[in-house]
C-alpha cells in the first residue's frame, strides 16, 4: 500500500511539473522524487561512462572540462582550431571530474578550462562542500603544472533556482582566483542577467544553444590569446 502511495505521489509530482513548465530533470524535480522514494541526495562520483576518454589518444593545448554544457559543444569547430579537446560528461559533478582528472593529463594540455556546479547543487551539496571539491580540482591541476582557468557556474532560466547557491559559489571562487593568481571568467556578465540565464541563450533553462556557446566561446578565445593559443 505505502508502495503504491508514493508511485501514485510521483507521477503527481511529474504531472504538476509538466503542467508549471518545470524542466523535469535539468532543474530540480528529480529531488523530490528521490526523497519520495528514500534515496540518499549525493553528488554521483561519475567516471568515462562510455569509456571514450580511456582510449582517446590525441594530445592538445587546452582541455574544457566541465558537465553536460560543456559536452553538448563541439569545441574545435565552434572555435575553428585544432588544439582543443572535450572532457565533459553529462550530469557530471566536482566530485566525478576530480575523480576523472586522468582523462585530462592524458591530454597533456597546458590549460584546463573548468565549469562546473550546477549538477552539484541539484544532488543536494552545499556551495561550501562544490568550492571545496572544487579546489580540489584546481589544485591538483596545478601540481600537473596545467593552468586552470575558473568560470562562472551558469544560472539557470528558472527563478530562483538554486541562485543563492550559485552566487555564493561564484563569489568563492572569483576570490580564489584573485587569491591565487588565476584567471575567473565571469560567464553570467554575458549569459546573465537577473541571476537567471537568459532566454536566448538557452531551449530548456539549463542547456545552451548555438548562440549562447557563440557568446561562451568569445570569451574562451580571448584568454587563449591572453595565453597566446
Amino acid at each position: 500500500m505505502r508502495k503504491l502511495f508514493k508511485i501514485s505521489l510521483i507521477l503527481n509530482v511529474i504531472l504538476i511539473c509538466m503542467v508549471s513548465n518545470v524542466y523535469i530533470f535539468n532543474i530540480g524535480a528529480h529531488q523530490i522524487i528521490r526523497r519520495v522514494l528514500g534515496i540518499k541526495i549525493v553528488a554521483p562520483e561519475s567516471n568515462d561512462p562510455n569509456g571514450l576518454y580511456s582510449v582517446y589518444q590525441k594530445q592538445s593545448d587546452v582541455v574544457m572540462l566541465g558537465d553536460s554544457i560543456t559536452h553538448h559543444i563541439e569545441w574545435d569547430e565552434l572555435l575553428n582550431r585544432t588544439n582543443i579537446v572535450n572532457r565533459g560528461i553529462g550530469s557530471d559533478t566536482t566530485i566525478g571530474m576530480f575523480n576523472r582528472l586522468e582523462f585530462v593529463y592524458k591530454v597533456n594540455p597546458r590549460l584546463c578550462f573548468i565549469l562546473a556546479g550546477i549538477n552539484d547543487f541539484g544532488f543536494g551539496a552545499t556551495p561550501n562542500e562544490v568550492f571545496i571539491s572544487y579546489k580540489k580540482i584546481i589544485t591538483d591541476l596545478r601540481e600537473h603544472n596545467i593552468i586552470p582557468i575558473i568560470q562562472s557556474t551558469l544560472y539557470a532560466n528558472e527563478k530562483n533556482y538554486k541562485s543563492k547557491s550559485i552566487e555564493e559559489l561564484n563569489r568563492s571562487l572569483k576570490q580564489y582566483a584573485e587569491n591565487n593568481g588565476l584567471d575567473y571568467i565571469d560567464l553570467n556578465m554575458v549569459l546573465s542577467e537577473h541571476k537567471k540565464l537568459k532566454k536566448e541563450f538557452t531551449y530548456d533553462g539549463t542547456h545552451l544553444t548555438g548562440k549562447g556557446y557563440e557568446v561562451w566561446g568569445r570569451e574562451v578565445l580571448k584568454t587563449l590569446k591572453k595565453y597566446g593559443l
